[in-house]
């Protein structure tokens, strides 16, 4: 297994998670590109300084599930060497309440972290992290 494999098998393990269901609470944090910072954000300095955090507290019905999944299963995933200046996290949660990872993404929406491993990310997650949080970027 190669690296792009790793990184695209931990993305995986999240994506079938919510397809399955299996999700109970998820959590997405942003900081706006706007409000700069001494150096780039990591996973862990994200998700202690974020801006903005909304939490779906019961993933097991409703819209959310669907269209999260939806978006996730379009995504791919490649390995990169250098971890990004992260803006967005989405972190996942069972139903029992243990943490089952998260995915992060920088301003630009190509790259990111699985976990902690710095990923190039395609397809539509940004664009759905961006419709989460419309119109609060008018307040930075």
């Amino acid at each position: 297994m190669n690296n792009d494999d790793h990184s695209q098998a931990a993305f995986d393990v999240l994506a079938a998670a919510v397809a399955r269901n299996d999700i109970g609470r998820l959590e997405v944090v942003w900081l706006p590109a706007s409000i700069l910072t001494r150096s780039a954000m990591t996973p862990h300095r994200l998700e202690a300084s974020f801006r903005y955090k909304i939490v779906a507290r019961d993933m097991s019905t409703g819209l959310l599930r669907k269209e999260l999944a939806q978006v996730l299963s379009s995504v791919k995933v490649y390995r990169e060497t250098r971890m990004a200046d992260l803006r967005w996290g989405v972190i996942f949660f069972g139903r029992n309440g243990e943490r089952v990872g998260a995915v992060y993404v920088a301003k630009n929406g190509e790259q990111g972290a699985v976990n902690d491993i710095p990923c190039r990310l395609e397809g539509g997650l940004l664009g759905w992290l961006r419709g989460i949080f419309k119109g609060l970027d008018q307040f930075n």
